[in-house]
């Protein structure tokens, strides 16, 4: 019974907080009076009180089918690995701007493991409550290998991809591409015939008369009263003048 009243009051806790915060964003329309040591405290009582609504099993009554119930439901599925809630990290930060911040408590659990509560808020005041467990660092190198393996095999499934479009589709198109400039390319045209060999016209000279004559003029030097006995078979002039 004292569990479900302390479980109350911190509901009521929690939505005045709440509503303190978006009155005082609204009236002034920005977060000037928040420091980060303030929005840190807040995020602190926040997740305090959602712990305390969570682990007495009143989530669902309480829930306001929004951010409300959205914040029990990721705090809940935290716990799954963290064990309960055991305390706070250290690790906390907070970005405040005029009309916005963001809050990130680091909160510990009974498992050993670790977790962080971010809470956004807006100028409407909270804009969501989300808790994220933190990676070990197996978990890291887990990913980080996973994440690898899935890159490579992705680029080796893009070279693949690509050495068989090279393969098997251009081939084809470039087949098609030298049949259609065959096709449209013009007929040679037919080499001209060979034009006929021009004999040189051999000078037929009559030389009988010149023949007749060198033999008469050899058979008078010689003494002799005719041509007969010898024949001329070549006339050929003398060099010598």
């Amino acid at each position: 019974m004292k569990k479900r009243i302390s479980a109350a009051f911190a509901v009521i806790a929690l939505l005045v907080t709440f509503l303190t915060a978006g009155s005082r964003v609204m009236a002034a329309g920005i977060y000037s009076g928040m420091t980060e040591e303030d929005a840190i405290s807040e995020g602190q009582q926040f997740v305090t009180e959602i712990n305390e609504i969570v682990s007495s099993g009143m989530a669902e009554m309480y829930g306001d089918g929004g951010v409300i119930s959205a914040a029990f439901d990721s705090w809940a599925a935290s716990m799954e690995t963290l064990g309960e809630f055991s305390g706070f990290t250290g690790q906390n930060n907070a970005v405040v701007n005029a009309n916005d911040a963001t809050i990130n408590i680091g909160v510990q659990g009974t498992s050993g493991r670790t977790a962080t509560v971010t809470i956004q808020l807006d100028d409407q005041g909270i804009a969501a409550i989300t808790t994220n467990v933190d990676e070990t660092m197996g978990e890291k190198v887990s990913h980080a290998a996973l994440n690898t393996l899935l890159g490579m095999g992705m680029a080796f499934f893009v070279l693949i991809l690509i050495a068989l479009i090279i393969k098997y589709v251009f081939p084809p198109i470039n087949r098609l591409s030298e049949s259609r400039e065959k096709k449209a390319a013009p007929a040679p045209a037919p080499a001209p015939a060979p034009a006929p060999a021009v004999q040189a016209a051999e000078e037929v000279v009559d030389d009988t008369e010149l023949i007749a004559v060198i033999a008469a003029a050899i058979a008078a030097a010689e003494g002799r009263s005719g041509t007969d006995g010898f024949v001329v078979r070549s006339i050929r002039k003398s060099r010598n003048r």
